[in-house]
């Protein structure tokens, strides 16, 4: 069976349009209901579109506006504010803003050890390490590895 359309550019920019336009509704439907798991799920999605479409600016616009949002009325949500945290530290990432990626990555390592998640505190770590092998730090992201990888193994 062929398929219908083509697997180019184009019709990459559309699907992404698409799971964007969903995604935004999702977040304005979730922020209403109070659901902060589905509120996460859909920022992210709504951001990678973003990502895809080449928009790294409305990326960054909407994962730093709604970390503002979910700071300012869900404090206690230490693991949403983290998640959020690190979404914005992807896409200061994806725009080249290393030293930005790192300061977030440290804010989102920071509510991953105030909510006392081991794993997700483990996975925070091994981000910096990512951060720091795209900063040419390979000795040092080897060893901030390694932390990560002995919380993982204290974890089970």
């Amino acid at each position: 069976a062929k398929a219908s359309h083509a697997w180019g550019p184009a019709f990459t920019y559309s699907k992404a349009q698409e799971a964007f336009v969903d995604a935004h509704k999702v977040l304005v439907a979730s922020r209403k209901a109070g659901s902060m798991a589905t509120r996460v799920k859909a920022l992210s999605t709504a951001v990678k579109s973003c990502l895809l479409m080449g928009d790294t600016f409305d990326a960054l616009r909407f994962a730093q506006d709604e970390l503002a949002m979910v700071n300012r009325s869900n404090k206690e949500d230490l693991v949403s504010r983290g998640d959020i945290t690190d979404l914005v530290g992807e896409v200061l990432e994806v725009r080249g803003d290393f030293g930005g990626a790192l300061a977030q990555n440290q804010d989102a390592l920071e509510l991953r050890k105030e909510s006392k998640d081991k794993k997700l505190e483990a996975k925070a770590i091994l981000r910096k390490a990512e951060i720091k092998l795209q900063l040419n730090q390979a000795k040092e992201a080897v060893e901030i590895a390694e932390q990560a990888v002995k919380m993982c193994k204290e974890c089970k």
